[in-house]
Order: C-alpha cells, then structure tokens, then sequence
C-alpha cells in the first residue's frame, strides 16, 4: 500500500488571525513571547528566533531534530528553539500544518507543564476548517526498541495511541498505562491538561546543575519517593501516562503524517519517538516506491 507522504498533505486548519503567547521557561530561565501566524501558502511549520540579529527560519520536521535531552530541540546551535513538543502536539490535533512560529527567545513558554494555555490561545482567536481531514491506514506493523524503550505501531482503522508507564517499585510510577483515541475534542478533555512530570531527585540534580530554573512545582508534576509534591495534586489519576502521550504526539508530528494506526509506546522518550517517527516515514516511503 502507497504511504502518504508530506508532499501529500494540505493544511485543514488556518487561525483566524495571529496569536501570542507568553510566558516563563523551564529550561532557560528566562520569560519568552511566542506569535503564531497560519498561512495556506506555507509549505509546513516553521520556527523563527526573532531575538537574533542573523536568525533563520527552521522547518519543523525530522530532519531539524539534533538533540532531545528531556526536550525536543529544533535546529542546533545559537538559532536552536527548545520544548516545542507541547505546542508541535497542539497543532497537530488541531490540523494546522502550515504556520510561523516566532519566538523572542531560546525556548517555548512552558505553561504549567502541559498544553493548555496553546489550546486556550487558539480557542480565544478561532479557526477555520479548509477541508476534511483525511487518515489514510498505516500498511504494515513497524516496531522499535532501543535500550529499554519499545514502541509498536500496528494498521488500525482510526489513530490510537497507548502508552505504558513503568518505574519499577516506585508505589506511583510502577505502572501506569492510557490508551487515546485520536479526535480534537478528545484532545482537549484527555491529553492537552495533562502536565510533565519528574521525580523530586531528578528535579534536584537538574537544578543543581542549571538544567532546570524557577519554580518547578509552578511548571508540572513533581514526585518523591511516596507521594505527589504539588499542592492541588494530579489532574487525572493517570495524568504521566497522559502527558506522555503528548510528548509522543509532538514528537510524531515532525513526521507530517496522518496515519489510521494504534501506536503503543512502553517507557519511551523523545529520542525514541523521534527515532520511531522516522522509521514509519522511512517505511512509507519505501512502500510508496514499491522497493
């Protein structure tokens, strides 16, 4: 069967008009303002680092993807924009898939650690729907493992994702799975409120080391050995599987694909899901091509 490949693709969905963002960071400290532009004479998503005299427009897609630690970051060097996945995801369920994306910064406001405050940002401009949007059924299984990360993804006739949760004898972490069936609204209800998470010893190495800044508590779930550190607790009891759907959904959508399939993920991260994503467009391509 044929994939559907990016030069296959129009864009559903444009903004009724621009929309700004901002808001602190988590990893750079510093407090950034993002606007989103839609256009249909675009060709994808694009990023554009406006604090930058000699900045350039990068492209979100795989290609662009040189490190994931904790993060996704688009592009390298002094142009690079990190933690674009929540807002990659947001676009995703809402079908935009020709926009610009300027940032007066390093990194995309964080929020309080999930995808919210983009769904609410786009809710309060509105949208305009320019066509059905079209899944066409992945045609063969295609499976990845790397260390301990294992992702599978199988034909299916809607766009399924699983994720399973394992840290083993942790009484919160030990296992967590949640299964989303891909729609808008089920976005907005299941996924888009759910927050990043970390355990308080991980928080308090990357602070130390000046990965992390500010208040982490003000930007996502924070876990000790027994017990939920933030005050209000968990939106949802399965609120990390969630989140971590949604990291896979921004993360797949570098691949500029609408595919009927169920994905399962088990333990994975961004580089597995990057890495994973281009193995699914790989094999599209391949098929398409008949090799």
């Amino acid at each position: 069967m044929g994939g559907l490949l990016v030069e296959d693709i129009v864009s559903t969905t444009l903004l009724n008009q621009s929309v700004q963002i901002e808001g602190p960071t988590l990893f750079s400290g510093v407090k950034t303002k993002i606007s989103i532009t839609t256009d249909n004479d675009f060709d994808g998503i694009y990023f554009k680092r406006i604090d930058r005299q000699e900045s350039s427009i990068i492209k979100a897609c795989l290609d662009n993807i040189h490190k994931t630690p904790r993060t996704t970051i688009l592009g390298e060097g002094p142009h690079q924009i990190l933690l674009i996945e929540h807002l990659m995801a947001t676009l995703y369920a809402f079908g935009i898939r020709k926009a610009l994306i300027e940032v007066d910064g390093p990194e995309i406001p964080i929020g309080d650690g999930s995808a919210i405050h983009f769904v609410n940002a786009i809710e309060s401009v509105g949208i305009k729907k320019l066509a059905t949007r079209s899944f066409q059924t992945l045609g063969k299984s295609c499976y990845l493992e790397l260390q301990n990360q294992t992702l599978l993804a199988i034909p299916a006739n809607e766009f399924r994702s699983t994720y399973v949760l394992n840290y083993p004898g942790h009484p919160l972490l030990d296992f967590l799975s949640y299964t989303f069936t891909f729609s808008l609204q089920n976005f907005i209800k299941q996924i888009a409120q759910a927050r990043t998470f970390a355990l308080k010893s991980e928080v308090d190495h990357l602070v130390s080391h000046g990965f992390i800044k500010g208040n982490c508590l003000d930007f996502g779930i924070v876990i000790d050995q027994e017990k939920v550190l933030n005050p209000q607790g968990l939106r949802f009891q399965d609120e990390m599987a969630r989140h971590k759907i949604l990291d896979f959904l921004g993360d797949f959508a570098l691949a500029d694909l609408d595919l009927s399939m169920h994905n399962v993920s088990i333990r994975s991260g961004h580089q597995a899901n990057i890495d994973f994503a281009r193995k699914i467009k790989n094999q599209l391509k391949s098929d398409s091509y008949g090799t």
